[in-house]
């Protein structure tokens, strides 16, 4: 089986406007980071876990300057640069492809099910689930795959979701008191992800 059969091709186009968002982060340049950071959600939705971290980032003070002062240094507010940009990216795609792409932001937010792509609680779970009640929702793929399982009582959605809000919000607390540096961006944001 080839690789590409295996992942989700839009994973790759992801990446160069994500990573544009962070390179432009890194240079102050917060109207072409949400520029790119709109088109980076507008090709696959999970990144959106992060907007709030590049929002806390770009609105909130810089850290230590490169001078050792202790002080941090203030950024000036930039709330229009911080937004417009991506609004702007999601009012287009919005004109361009109407309600179906309504439809599915929210699908993606309001729809339970257990997903067995991602390395994360939900993978663990429908593991556990196809290996130890294989007759209920049938069983792992012969190739070893673990495909997501999408008819699911919500109560049994409850834990992850519950698991994640909870450690999302410590993440977004953590770095609210941290300086405002690339480097915590980075890190946040990675921790952010992994919890999602």
């Amino acid at each position: 089986e080839a690789v590409d059969e295996r992942l989700d091709p839009f994973d790759l186009l992801v990446l160069p406007p994500l990573l544009l968002t962070f390179w432009a982060l890194q240079r102050e340049r917060v109207g072409l980071a949400s520029f790119c950071f709109g088109l980076t959600v507008m090709t696959k939705f999970q990144p959106a876990v992060l907007a709030p971290l590049l929002v806390i980032h770009a609105l909130g003070p810089a850290g230590t300057p490169p001078d050792g002062k202790a002080t941090p240094v203030a950024r000036p507010r930039r709330p229009l640069a911080a937004l417009l940009p991506a609004l702007a990216v999601f009012g287009v795609t919005l004109a361009v492809f109407g309600a179906p792409l309504l439809d599915k932001l929210r699908r993606v937010t309001l729809d339970w099910f257990l997903c067995g792509g991602a390395f994360n609680l939900d993978w663990i779970a429908t593991w556990v689930i196809r290996v130890a009640f294989p007759g209920w929702a049938g069983p792992l793929e012969p190739s070893g795959l673990c495909p997501m399982i999408s008819e699911i009582d919500p109560l049994y959605m409850w834990p992850s979701k519950l698991l994640f809000l909870a450690a999302f919000a410590a993440v977004l607390v953590a770095y609210w008191r941290r300086p405002k540096t690339y480097p915590n961006l980075l890190l946040y944001s990675t921790l952010a992800f992994l919890a999602a």
